[in-house]
């Protein structure tokens, strides 16, 4: 294996890929039996060569063919490979990440309440960090808590779900630059209106209109968000009157 400086990451890369065919082709256990080849051989290789890229692309492969719990078999191992090794900030912004894929498994499940144990992780996760530890602490912490509201909305635990996009929402604004505000709003609005809480997403989309009004000029681009708040105002108001009509 050492006929040449990169033999190793070639062959690693080369089983990736042919696990992603393999699984295309219906062969998923041959896919993933190819894939663990990868993994192992980039561990036994200085710096890991194409180890991200190996879960990465057998995760996608399962997941896109719908072998959702062979996708998170090979997530949860990805985990621990995260968990059993040595910290440091990049391992946990992975580690993070790793908690994002499975959770984004379980939501296309529409399994919430398990999507919920994996964005908690990786609200967790981001929490041990520090805004000074790296520059997108505080935005990789506000969508961890906005995308874990959405989860809750949708497991009906919605007081949990709102109270976590005002978390998101208050990290936000202590950022120069209201890292992800209009999105988190948003996020939370569309969750509520989608389940039917018609009250609590105008509650939530008041308190952004009383944001913006508040705001010194120039400091949220209140033109554009002015305008985004009034279509969601009539798309809210439309969604309110069909259900009532409905009812």
């Amino acid at each position: 294996l050492d006929a040449y400086a990169d033999q190793r990451s070639d062959l690693v890369y080369a089983y990736s890929l042919l696990s992603w065919a393999e699984i295309f082709a219906g062969n998923v256990d041959k896919g993933v039996d190819d894939a663990q080849k990868a993994i192992s051989l980039s561990n036994q290789t200085d710096g890991n060569p194409g180890l991200a890229d190996s879960y990465d692309n057998v995760v996608k492969a399962l997941s896109l063919n719908k072998h959702y719990d062979e996708a998170q078999t090979m997530i949860q191992q990805h985990v621990q490979w995260f968990l059993s090794g040595p910290k440091s900030i990049q391992r946990a912004r992975e580690l993070a990440g790793a908690f994002r894929d499975a959770a984004v498994i379980e939501e296309t499940r529409k399994q919430w309440a398990q999507g919920i144990v994996y964005r908690k992780e990786a609200v967790q996760v981001f929490s041990a960090l520090k805004p000074e530890d790296y520059d997108d602490q505080r935005s990789d912490l506000l969508f961890a808590y906005s995308l874990l509201s959405w989860d809750e909305i949708f497991a009906g635990q919605v007081d949990a779900g709102i109270a976590d996009t005002q978390k998101a929402i208050q990290l936000s604004t202590a950022t120069e630059a209201h890292t992800g505000l209009y999105t988190v709003y948003e996020n939370g609005i569309n969750a509520l209106t989608q389940n039917q809480r018609y009250d609590q997403a105008e509650s939530l989309l008041d308190a952004f209109t009383q944001l913006l009004s508040a705001a010194p000029a120039g400091t949220l681009r209140e033109r554009e968000f002015a305008t985004v708040v009034d279509a969601d105002r009539a798309s809210l108001a439309e969604a309110t009157k069909h259900y009532a009509h409905s009812a």
